[in-house]
């Protein structure tokens, strides 16, 4: 069985599409062009493009959000061979098969299965079991043999995998989720742990202050990191799969974190996040942005975290296509000194062009990783606390973009009351109350 690299949860659309439908067109004629066909029908394609058009079309191809990332590469090589075998390939005969092969993937019914990781979290600490989604998270400090002995099997394959050896003293973690098949539980479990991680480590990153390593080994910002090696199970213990799913830029374990007392600390900040993500109208971005801040900073390549960061940094300020300025000005605005901010800012965005552009970090790169840590927090921080605020993305954009002196907001507060009675609408609408 293949091994899978770890997913991130699928987007899509009710039916299969393809996203490009000229480029699939020119691919199937490529395509068509590498296929041989016998007398008695079989099939077989031969030459590079075969593959490079193959690994195109996994990319065009946007499935039933419902259907688990992990199928999609034997959706298309199976439906390529099935569509050849009835006459020349073209995009609707490829795509009947996939919506077939969609159909009787949905068609199936849900188990109950289990994934089973570890967790950089220190074996004394106890962590309360807790509901995400619709998965159920455990925290056990043991597990039943058949657990331990069924995943055994599969660890020395795994380990060709990974970078460095898996740990041996993370406390282990186990997901409980309702999924169609072995990947698809994958895809929520990992999605449910990515976002308890990242507020966990949230939690505990917002205290932090400046770090400066001497020498030695890169550590993530993170102190809370997922295992390298997840398995899926039956809850009986037995596999689901004969396949992993995995951390492909794991490098070695960390020293498992030892919160003592500060955990409750830590829990009553995790819980408090999440009861206010329920009342954000789009909390399903804001618990994406998330996810991202948690896996920028679990990179131990600061280069690599400095990027993502300001990647996440970008999301949370809903700039999506616009300029920098657009970024460092959202962000600068949630803070008194919004012209000092500012420039800081825009110093942070240079040395992110330096990496991307020649790859050079210009030094003490650790230090300023942290400063753009604390610019993403804070703009987390301001989401959730205005949970319940702004009913879209959009609302929250606009609020950063409203004037940060005194003069100019009421001028322009001025501006909307004079525009309403002008085109008579009753300023009561204002209010905070409408």
């Amino acid at each position: 069985m293949p091994q899978h690299v770890r997913p991130t949860c699928p987007r899509g659309v009710e039916l299969a599409r393809l996203s490009k439908d000229a480029l699939a067109t020119r691919l199937f004629d490529d395509l068509e062009s590498c296929a041989t066909r016998d007398a008695d029908g079989k099939v077989s394609f031969s030459g590079f493009g075969f593959d490079e058009a193959r690994v195109i079309l996994e990319d065009l191809l946007q499935l039933n959000p419902e259907v688990s990332s992990d199928q999609k590469p034997g959706f298309v090589y199976g439906a390529l061979f099935s569509a050849a075998r009835n006459g020349p390939l073209s995009a609707d005969a490829f795509m009947r098969e996939i919506r077939r092969q969609e159909h009787e993937y949905l068609a199936r019914p849900v188990q109950r299965l289990i994934l089973l990781s570890q967790v950089s979290i220190h074996s004394s600490d106890e962590l309360p079991g807790m509901r995400v989604g619709g998965t159920s998270i455990s925290f056990p400090s043991a597990l039943p043999t058949r657990f331990v002995r069924d995943r055994a099997t599969l660890a020395n394959k795994a380990a060709h995998s990974l970078h460095g050896d898996i740990p041996r003293d993370y406390r282990w973690v186990r997901v409980s989720a309702y999924a169609k098949s072995p990947g698809g539980a994958a895809d929520v479990s990992l999605d449910a742990l990515q976002l308890v991680c990242g507020l966990i480590n949230l939690g505990t990153n917002r205290s932090k202050g400046m770090r400066t390593s001497w020498g030695g080994t890169r550590q993530p910002v993170n102190d809370v990191t997922l295992g390298p090696f997840h398995t899926v199970h039956h809850p009986s213990g037995a596999l689901a799969a004969e396949s992993w799913w995995y951390e492909p830029n794991y490098i070695a374990p960390l020293r498992p974190k030892r919160y003592r007392s500060e955990l409750k600390h830590v829990l009553k900040y995790v819980s408090s996040a999440r009861g206010l993500l329920q009342s954000i109208a789009y909390s399903s971005k804001v618990e994406d942005w998330i996810r991202a801040y948690g896996r920028a900073l679990d990179e131990r390549d600061w280069s690599t975290s400095f990027v993502r960061l300001w990647q996440t940094l970008e999301a949370v300020t809903m700039t999506g296509t616009q300029s920098y300025a657009v970024t460092v000005k959202r962000t600068a605005s949630i803070h008194r000194d919004a012209e000092y901010h500012r420039a800081v800012l825009d110093q942070l965005r240079r040395i992110r062009n330096t990496l991307v552009h020649s790859g050079s970090d210009g030094g003490d790169l650790e230090s300023k990783l942290y400063l753009l840590k604390r610019y993403v927090e804070n703009m987390l921080e301001f989401h959730l606390r205005f949970a319940g605020t702004f009913s879209r993305p959009d609302d929250a954009a606009d609020f950063l973009d409203l004037p940060i002196e005194s003069p100019e907001l009421v001028r322009s507060y001025q501006l909307i009351r004079r525009a309403c009675r002008f085109r008579e609408i009753d300023p009561a609408l204002l209010s905070e109350e409408a």
